[in-house]
Formats: C-alpha cells, sequence, structure tokens
C-alpha cells in the first residue's frame, strides 16, 4: 500500500467523473442506434454486451493508470456519476430528438419508394392493358 493525500483522491475521483463521462458518451451512440430502429433485439443483446465489455476494460486500464491498480469505491462513484452527467441529462433528449428524426426520415424514405414503385407498375400495367387491348381488336 502506498499513502495517498485527500488531494490525490479528489483529483483521481474527478479523473474518474471524466471517464464515466467519456463512457456515457459512448454509450449515447449506442442509444442513437436504438431510437432510430435502426437496431434489433439481437443486436441490442450485442452492443450492450460489447459495451459493457468495452467499459469493464476501460476501467480497469483506468485504474491501473491512475491509481496504480488500487481499487476504491470513489473510482466507482466518480465514474458512476459522470455517467450518469452525460447519458441521463443532456444526451438523453438529444438522442431521443435525434432518433426520432432518424426514425421519421427512415419512414418517410421508403414511403416515397414504394410509391415511386407504385406509379412505375401502374403505367406498366396501363402500357400492358393497352397493348392487350390492341391485340383483341386486330383479331
Amino acid at each position: 500500500m502506498f499513502d495517498v493525500s485527500h488531494a490525490f483522491q479528489v483529483s483521481v475521483f474527478i479523473k474518474s467523473a471524466g471517464m464515466g463521462a467519456l463512457l456515457g458518451a459512448a454509450y449515447f451512440v449506442f442509444m442513437l442506434l436504438r431510437r432510430s430502429g435502426i437496431a434489433g433485439t439481437a443486436a441490442v443483446v450485442v452492443q450492450d454486451l460489447l459495451f459493457f465489455i468495452l467499459a469493464a476494460i476501460a476501467s480497469f486500464a483506468f485504474i491501473f493508470e491512475v491509481n496504480a491498480g488500487s481499487v476504491r469505491f470513489y473510482i466507482f462513484a466518480g465514474e458512476a456519476i459522470g455517467f450518469c452527467l452525460v447519458y441521463m441529462f443532456p444526451l438523453r433528449s438529444l438522442a431521443v430528438f435525434i432518433g426520432n428524426n432518424v426514425y421519421k426520415l427512415r419512414k418517410k424514405t421508403f414511403l416515397l419508394i414504394e410509391k415511386i414503385n407504385m406509379k412505375k407498375n401502374k403505367k406498366k400495367s396501363q402500357n400492358t392493358e393497352k397493348n392487350s387491348k390492341k391485340l383483341l381488336h386486330k383479331s
């Protein structure tokens, strides 16, 4: 064990809050995918597993680098506070807004493509109908 001062502990706590904020921002990307409707159930499970594995590795490396591998409760508390500050408050409303707009844009795009295809199919059927009537009248 090594002797740590209060100033050192406070600096580690603030750094851990920054680490938690980075993890919250990283999770924001997964949240956008979910809100936009792109990710299905299996993709959500894979994303969650991937995020938690990467977060555990990042936390381990952070603790090893900043606090010489000595695990302290205040480090995890700082990470949780930083994560919540980023994920829960400002980015959550932004993610909902962006995700809903991406979903609406996707829906409008698919509807437009469907409408264009229907017009093309209608023209083809009208042309086929005209050609068949011409053939019937000639014979």
